[in-house]
């Protein structure tokens, strides 16, 4: 068979996909299928003109359009081989085109990937194992296992997405060690040889997602399904770095890395980071509450379980971290007495090899919070090469929160420096707060907000500063932390935003 234009093709796939029991193409990727067919060089930016949509939305269509066709034919599937692979097929296919009615125009745009819990909850329904045949169940798994493969090496959203569809077939079938397996196995990246699915998708900004399949997961455990001690301890702390990380909700983060710390004492050499990890973890969350006295005391508890528990020499990827964060919080407590220890942080993380062993978060992170101390601390040279070290590694790695943490920082430096670049800051801010709204960092919008009302205070924009100043207040009343609170309103009487 030979495919002689858009329209063919478009009608060759959807006869696949009806072959094999999938759903057919929705409008916008049929949209999406048939631009890239006449013209594989059109970007989603000239698409999304055409069809008069949002950028983002078309990537994130044309994302799942790709992830669809390479579940269907068990090749990895893009804009380069698409003509080529379904050109290859139709002409060792006995498939006759039109066959089948086309695409009802008025179908859902959600048919594969559906958006809200009550789509995703039906879609488990109507594909429940126990609904399922013996072949059916097989068809499963393999799907699953293409999509694994598709995945391959773990550093886009596009293979995290995979690996959820995996995942999500996992849980279609109700098997909790499979769907445990592929979201909490070391992966080797670029940025972390031991990264899993849950570290990569708060780099990559994958927040909602990954935090609704771990629930799922923790919900099967706490109703008795067995997972090794060691996985229940990862996903605990996965899920919890998750929360904090997207929804600044200290409270559930803390209480799930205290569940981590106690399956991490059953789970043998293999977790015993994980229990320092709990206090170091609670120190992150206290610091973001403005509870600063407690995070300074979890921190040194996880130091001193660090000298407890690790030999000499042994993960010494960990020493620099805990350091670093001292060091902070010493600045923070202590203010111009601990300068030293703050421009010392600085000198050692410009090093060659500083940090080599450390995580991906290490990598990313710990620039912030040293561009922070030396910003605190007056030292704003330091302090904007850090700001750009730590959005020039972001940027690297695809960590988008600390890209957007970096843009925020650099537009507070340029504010206090030079209130006459006003604007500028203001769009530096603007352009974080787009992403953070996009990978749903709630905080992180709170924090901008925050930095905006003070902008908006200066520039006499009254009306502005006051709608940036009430929602960032509500947003931290929302979330129990009164010192937060409190720090609002200090800021929106005059005073100097801490970095």
């Amino acid at each position: 068979m030979k495919l002689d234009s858009q329209e063919d093709a478009l009608d060759f796939v959807n006869a696949l996909l009806d072959l094999k029991g999938y759903e057919r193409l929705t409008n916008i990727q049929s949209a999406i299928f048939q631009h890239v067919w006449s013209d594989p060089r059109k970007t989603y930016k000239d698409i999304a003109e055409r069809e008069n949509y949002e950028y983002d939305s078309i990537k994130s269509y044309g994302a799942r359009l790709y992830q669809r066709l390479s579940l269907m034919t068990g090749e990895k599937i893009s804009k380069r081989n698409l003509r080529e692979t379904f050109n290859r097929l139709a002409r060792h296919s006995s498939i006759e085109l039109h066959q089948s009615p086309l695409p009802d125009p008025r179908a859902s745009t959600q048919a594969c990937f559906p958006q809200t819990d009550s789509d995703y909850q039906a879609t488990l329904e109507a594909d429940h194992v126990s609904n399922l045949s013996n072949r059916q169940v097989q068809s499963r798994y393999r799907d699953a296992e293409r999509l694994m493969e598709v995945a391959g090496k773990v550093d886009s959203l596009d293979s995290l997405n995979c690996i959820l569809s995996a995942f999500n077939i996992y849980r279609q079938l109700e098997d909790a060690g499979a769907a445990a397996r592929i979201l909490l196995a070391p992966i080797q990246s670029e940025w972390d040889k031991n990264e899993n699915a849950g570290k990569i998708a708060y780099r990559l900004g994958l927040f909602s997602p990954m935090i609704e399949g771990m629930n799922w997961l923790i919900g099967q455990v706490e109703s008795g399904c067995y997972l090794p001690a060691s996985k229940v301890a990862y996903l605990y702390n996965e899920n919890a770095d998750l929360i904090w990380m997207s929804q600044n909700n200290t409270l559930a983060s803390i209480e799930l890395h205290k569940k981590s710390q106690a399956w991490a004492y059953k789970g043998g050499e293999d977790t015993k980071h994980l229990i320092v990890l709990r206090h170091f973890n609670e120190t992150l969350c206290n610091i973001d509450s403005g509870n600063l006295d407690l995070a300074k005391l979890n921190l040194l508890k996880a130091r001193q379980l660090f000298l407890d528990l690790f030999d000499k020499g042994e993960d010494d990827g960990m020493k620099p971290c805990l350091d670093c964060l001292l060091n902070y919080i010493d600045v923070r407590l202590c203010g111009q007495s601990a300068v030293g220890q703050a421009e010392d942080s600085y000198h050692r993380m410009l090093g060659p090899h500083y940090l080599d062993e450390g995580s991906a978060w290490d990598k990313n992170y710990l620039p912030i919070y040293v561009a922070k101390a030396l910003h605190d601390t007056g030292r704003t040279g330091p302090a904007f090469d850090m700001y750009v070290k730590a959005k020039n590694t972001a940027i690297a790695s695809g960590c988008r929160q600390v890209e957007c943490k970096a843009l925020q920082g650099l537009a507070n430096l340029c504010f206090e420096e030079s209130p006459e670049s006003a604007d500028k800051s203001i769009h530096l801010l603007l352009q974080a707060q787009k992403i953070f709204r996009s990978i749903q960092a709630e905080g992180d919008v709170a924090q901008v907000q925050l930095s905006l009302g003070r902008i908006y205070k200066t520039l006499g924009q009254v009306k502005r500063s006051e709608a940036c100043f009430a929602q960032t207040e509500a947003f931290y009343r929302r979330r129990k932390a009164p010192l937060m609170v409190d720090q609002v309103k200090l800021i929106r009487e005059g005073a100097r935003l801490i970095a």
